[in-house]
């Protein structure tokens, strides 16, 4: 699963702007991220973390992929 997915998961019926209000991002963010946008910024990435840490990993991999060799950029479930 990839960290877009495991968000989607984890956002289950909320709306888009209820769960970027939890994260405490702005809706467009969120949306940038759904769609694959890796240049969110460094507050939106920690806030990210910071409400689900365990995600931190998949965040990372996420957000420096053109830096990772193509068969590592997904991380194990």
């Amino acid at each position: 699963m990839t960290l877009v997915d495991k968000l989607k998961e984890r956002q289950g019926e909320k709306s888009q702007m209820e769960f970027a209000t939890e994260l405490r991002i702005s809706q467009g963010t969120l949306s940038r991220i759904y769609s694959g946008d890796r240049n969110i910024g460094t507050r939106a990435a920690r806030k990210i973390r910071q409400r689900f840490p365990d995600l931190a990993f998949d965040l990372a991999a996420f957000l420096f992929a053109d830096d990772i060799p193509t068969e590592h950029r997904q991380i194990p479930a």
